[in-house]
């Protein structure tokens, strides 16, 4: 008699911002052709997102990662899922104005609630060599474009920048994250988004830390996970305008996995 094995599955939590964002069909094109089986795919992000708080950027709002629905929307984690947990993108809650141990606290929920289900993690840094080339003039007009609303100073934010790190440094191990320290040279005038051209290196690096991906294989890369569809996904709750918008979830569901967006 012929046994039939189900398909291996993966479930990949990814929580993070802007960067997060740009490179989304990057990371799941990456997942896609480096792991076997059914790719379930769990992801809170979007430009400014806080991680404790509604965050708002130009007329879009959303709720903070803590308390987002991906929470209670994950299925209970099974002995034959391999479970998977990114963390990056913490530094927006400093320049909203958040003090540190705040911030630490939202991220060691996020940590702890991922730990708690045995999932690999990875935690990205604050690109804190990029930050600490910058000269007066540039941080006052990248601050203007991205956080106009903020009157933080240059010395202010890195003080505090180095205390977040060194918060998050100790963090990591308490939850066997694999910690990833930005290298400046990943970064251009704007000394916090990944330049494109080194932005498939970068997020290489970064998925490394989970121990898990094989070598990119093209015949892995199923149809249906192309760019354009998903830069499309909508969350599952945002504001627009001021006005509550709310979206089924997964956002994508195609025969070899899903992905839900938060």
């Amino acid at each position: 008699m012929t046994t039939h094995s189900s398909p291996p599955v993966t479930r990949v939590v990814l929580l993070g911002a802007s960067n997060l964002t740009i490179s989304f069909p990057l990371i799941v094109r990456r997942l896609r052709s480096g792991l076997p089986g059914r790719l379930e795919t769990f992801a809170a992000l979007g430009w400014g997102r806080s991680f404790g708080n509604w965050s708002r950027v130009l007329f879009r709002g959303l709720p903070g990662t803590v308390g987002c629905g991906l929470w209670s929307d994950l299925p209970t984690p099974e002995a034959s899922a391999t479970e998977l947990g990114l963390i990056t993108d913490v530094g927006n809650d400093l320049l909203y104005g958040y003090p540190v141990p705040q911030i630490v606290q939202w991220l060691e929920t996020c940590l702890a609630r991922l730990a708690e289900r045995q999932a690999r993690l990875v935690l990205t840094l604050i690109p804190l060599g990029s930050i600490e080339q910058l000269s007066p003039w540039r941080f006052r007009l990248v601050r203007k474009l991205l956080y106009p609303k903020n009157r933080m100073s240059f010395d202010q934010l890195l003080e505090l920048s180095r205390e977040l790190n060194e918060r998050l440094i100790e963090l990591g191990p308490r939850f066997g994250a694999h910690t990833v320290v930005p290298p400046p040279e990943w970064y251009g005038f704007d000394p916090i988004h990944v330049l494109r051209r080194h932005r498939a290196a970068a997020w290489e690096r970064i998925l490394s830390g989970w121990n898990v991906l094989a070598p990119p294989d093209p015949e892995r890369t199923r149809t249906g996970w192309t760019a354009s569809r998903l830069r499309r996904l909508r969350p599952e709750v945002r504001t627009l305008f001021g006005r509550v918008q709310r979206r089924p979830q997964p956002a994508l569901a195609l025969p070899d996995g899903a992905v839900w967006i938060y």
